[in-house]
C-alpha cells in the first residue's frame, strides 16, 4: 500500500490464502488523519498582514508569525506532522509561468515538489490550479484599486466653480454679443430721433452692457421704448446670472472642493493610467471577465516582481495599484510609504 508521508518502502498488510485473507483488516485505511510525525516543508515569504518575518541583521529569520502561519501550525498539531519553513529563492514571491511550462517562485517550488505546502495569501484561481491543488477556502479577501488622491483644489479657484465650463462659455458669448446688440437697437432708435448719442456708440454700448453684467449702475438711461425693452431684458438676465453666481460662490467658499476621482472601471480605463500588481494572476482574471473594461485593462496591466516597486509610481501618479484590502489597510495604518 502507498505509505503517504510514512516513509519509503512498502508495508505488508495481509495475505491471500485459500481464497480468503488470513486476517480481517481494512485494506484501505485512512492515511490523512495521522501523518505520523512526517516532516512537511512549507514555502512562504513575508507578506503583511498574513505572514510576518522578523529577521536578524544578517537576514536570518528569527521569528515567523501571522494568521496563515498559525493556521498551518494548528493543522500540523491536529494531523501530527512536523513543519520546516523555506522561502522562494532570490527574493521571489508567488512567481509566474515561464515560456517552457515551468514556473518560478513559490509556485515553482510546489511544481518541482521542493515544498509540500505554500502559504502567501493564495487565491483559488483556475490559473494557479494548473500547478497546485488548494484547500477549501477558509477566508475571503477583497481586492481594491489604490490610486493617488489629489489634494483639495486651492481656494482661489473657487471663483470659477459656481458655473460649468459650458456655462462660462455661454456667459462669455452673451457678454460679447450683448454690447453690439444694444448698439444696433440704439442706433435704429437713434435714426428715429429718440435715443441718446452715447448708446449709438459701439464702445459705449459695450461698456454699458459690460457694466450691467457686473451690477454697475448707469446714470445714462435709454429714452426710446425699443431700447428700454432691450435693456430691461438684459437687466433681468444679468440680475439672475449674478444672483445664481453669488449663491453658488458662497457654498464653494465654505466647503473645499475635492478633485474628480475615478468611480467606475470605465473611469479607470479612460484615465490612461497603468494598473500594476505584485502578481501576474490578475491579468488572466481580467481577460476571463465578462466586464469589457476589465478585459481592456489587460492592455495597461504591469506586473512587478518586487512589492516595494509598486509604490514609487503610485506616489508619482503614474499607476493604480491592485492589492488585497488587508494589505492596503496595513500599509495605510503603518504609513510605510
Amino acid at each position: 500500500m502507498n505509505q503517504l508521508y510514512w516513509g519509503p518502502g512498502v508495508r505488508r498488510i495481509n495475505t491471500w490464502y485459500h481464497h480468503r485473507f488470513t486476517r480481517q483488516l481494512d485494506l484501505f485505511p485512512d492515511k490523512l488523519s495521522d501523518f505520523r510525525g512526517a516532516v512537511l516543508k512549507v514555502s512562504t515569504f513575508h507578506f503583511a498582514p498574513c505572514n510576518f518575518f522578523h529577521r536578524a541583521e544578517n537576514g536570518t529569520v528569527l521569528l515567523r508569525y501571522g494568521m496563515e502561519i498559525e493556521v498551518v501550525k494548528t493543522v500540523a498539531r491536529v494531523l501530527n506532522f512536523t513543519l520546516t519553513f523555506t522561502e522562494p529563492p532570490n527574493g521571489e514571491t508567488w512567481g509566474e509561468e515561464l515560456g517552457n511550462g515551468s514556473w518560478y517562485g513559490l509556485m515553482g517550488q510546489l511544481q518541482r515538489q521542493e515544498a509540500d505546502i505554500g502559504l502567501a495569501n493564495l487565491f483559488v484561481s483556475s490559473h494557479w490550479l494548473q500547478v497546485v491543488d488548494v484547500t477549501s477556502p477558509y477566508r475571503t479577501e477583497m481586492m481594491v484599486f489604490m490610486a493617488l488622491t489629489e489634494p483639495p483644489l486651492p481656494r482661489w479657484q473657487s471663483l470659477s466653480f459656481p458655473f460649468h465650463q459650458w456655462t462660462w462659455l455661454a456667459v462669455l458669448l452673451g457678454l460679447i454679443v450683448s454690447g453690439p446688440c444694444l448698439f444696433l437697437v440704439a442706433l435704429a432708435s437713434g435714426r428715429c430721433g429718440g435715443e441718446l448719442r452715447n448708446l449709438q456708440s459701439l464702445s459705449f454700448a459695450w461698456y454699458y452692457a459690460f457694466g450691467m453684467h457686473f451690477c454697475e449702475a448707469h446714470t445714462s438711461l435709454p429714452r426710446s421704448t425699443s431700447t428700454q425693452v432691450f435693456v430691461l431684458f438684459l437687466w433681468l438676465y444679468t440680475m439672475i446670472l449674478t444672483m445664481v453666481y453669488s449663491a453658488n460662490l458662497k457654498s464653494f467658499l465654505l466647503v473645499k472642493k475635492q478633485p474628480t476621482v475615478m468611480q467606475t472601471l470605465q473611469d479607470l480605463y479612460e484615465s490612461g493610467l497603468e494598473v500594476s500588481a505584485g502578481v501576474e494572476l490578475y491579468r488572466y482574471e481580467f481577460a476571463m471577465s465578462s466586464n469589457p473594461y476589465l478585459q481592456r485593462l489587460t492592455k495597461v496591466y504591469r506586473y512587478y516582481d518586487d512589492l516595494e516597486k509598486l509604490f514609487p509610481p503610485l506616489l508619482q501618479g503614474r499607476t493604480v495599484n491592485l492589492l488585497p484590502r488587508s494589505y492596503t489597510d496595513y500599509v495605510h495604518q503603518e504609513q510605510i510609504y
